[in-house]
């Protein structure tokens, strides 16, 4: 199958961009290709906030937050050398903060 057609096909705003400019295509680049396409009002809230800004630019120092696969936020949060946890809408838990290291997540249960 030939993946250059294919991604001419998913290229919804015809800028013929790739958005990491490298080639491939990621796993969240792939999921952005069929999810939310006609309707925005249902994206989730991390797809949402990873889509604010241009999302063929990456800023240097600028947080991206991480997404799981149904858009919401991952559990553990990440940025210049400092990560925390946050719940499945972003919203960062108490003295989670730790630096050069991973927060343990699983002890705010599920999010």
């Amino acid at each position: 199958m030939d993946v250059a057609w294919m991604f001419q096909q998913w290229d919804g705003n015809n800028d013929d961009t790739d958005p990491g400019n490298d080639g491939i295509i990621t796993l969240d680049e792939w999921c952005d290709c069929f999810a939310w396409i006609h309707d925005s009002r249902h994206e989730p809230p991390c797809h949402i906030a990873k889509h604010r800004d241009d999302p063929h630019l990456f800023v240097l120092g600028v947080f991206h937050p991480q997404c799981t696969l149904e858009g919401y936020y991952k559990s553990e949060q990440c940025h210049n050398n400092w990560c925390w946890c946050v719940d499945k809408y972003g919203r960062e838990f108490d003295n989670s903060r730790v630096h050069d290291q991973l927060p343990d997540c699983g002890q705010y249960g599920e999010n």
